[in-house]
């Protein structure tokens, strides 16, 4: 590990070799740090990952993010399984959660499933296009998340665990998704919520309890602002408020009347929802009616 400083004397503590603004990493130098050869950089994040002193690379968390979606919308199936076995340091280690994962192989094959969606008249991926932009709106926010402490200084560790929310939970229960690399046991987000369920009755957090006796449910939950992938549909929802006629129909087209393919995504991360779609929801927000509503009252003033 080296601390790298600028002309500004803005000092980074990086693995060797890497830059101190993560905007300027090669693709080469991703990979390296999600799968890690030569142990190097799991040795570098076990002796400087927690350490609250250690300033990370600039943008790390939202280029992090940013990377693994071109990864899955450029890769297949068995890239994306062999990234996750040898990303153990990423995936698994760095998290406390007692089963030692915090995003499981399924949600990152649907999420890519999701990704890869094309329009049914052109390749355009609006899925992509959509859910990227969303992120991108938000990433700052969602950063700030992951500092769990509370002491305002975002470690690697952290940032790294908050890479979760860049990607949709499955409210799925039991045994479903890929067994052979799961073992039946995905519902991360079930168990994430009997882990904060303990820490706010501790805490006597009354906000959060109550957020978290719905948040099972996406439908009644998808509003609030604890729960992050319903931030992200309120991101998805301003963003397709902006969008021309085309480009909605485009989206409605593919919505309306899922493919197998797509009702098989959106009941694997919202089971519990079946028959609600939240990609028709932000079709019929409120951000987009008033967006309807101004076009239309701008196209008879004219």
């Amino acid at each position: 590990m080296i601390p790298f400083c600028n002309g500004a004397f803005d000092c980074r503590t990086l693995p060797e070799g890497f830059t101190d603004d993560a905007e300027n990493w090669t693709k080469e130098q991703w990979m390296k740090f999600m799968e890690d050869e030569d142990g190097s950089i799991t040795k570098f994040l076990e002796e400087r990952g927690d350490d609250a002193n250690a300033k990370i690379a600039k943008n790390f968390y939202e280029e992090a993010g940013d990377f693994l979606f071109d990864f899955l919308i450029t890769n297949d199936e068995q890239a994306v399984r062999s990234l996750y076995k040898n990303s153990s340091h990423i995936f698994t280690e760095s998290s406390d959660n007692s089963d030692g994962t915090f995003l499981s192989i399924d949600e990152l094959l649907y999420m890519q499933k999701l990704l890869q969606i094309t329009s049914k008249d052109s390749e355009e991926t609006p899925f992509y296009d959509l859910i990227t932009q969303a992120h991108d709106d938000i990433a700052t926010r969602n950063w700030y998340r992951t500092n769990t402490n509370g002491d305002q200084a975002i470690t690697y560790n952290e940032s790294i665990k908050g890479l979760d929310h860049f990607f949709f939970d499955t409210r799925a229960m039991g045994d479903v998704g890929d067994s052979e690399t799961t073992e039946g046991e995905v519902g991360e987000f079930a168990k994430e919520i009997v882990k904060l369920q303990e820490e706010a009755t501790k805490a006597g957090n009354r906000t959060m309890l109550e957020y978290l006796s719905t948040a099972q449910s996406f439908e009644q939950s998808w509003d609030n602002q604890l729960d992050i992938d319903g931030q992200v549909f309120q991101a998805m929802e301003r963003i397709v408020s902006t969008w021309d006629g085309e480009q909605q129909q485009m989206l409605l087209d593919l919505i309306k009347e899922p493919s197998e393919e797509l009702q098989e995504i959106l009941d694997y991360f919202w089971p519990q929802d079946m028959g609600w779609n939240p990609f028709m929801e932000i079709l019929l927000g409120d951000a987009t009616e008033e967006a309807a509503a101004e076009a239309e009252a701008e196209a008879a003033a004219r």
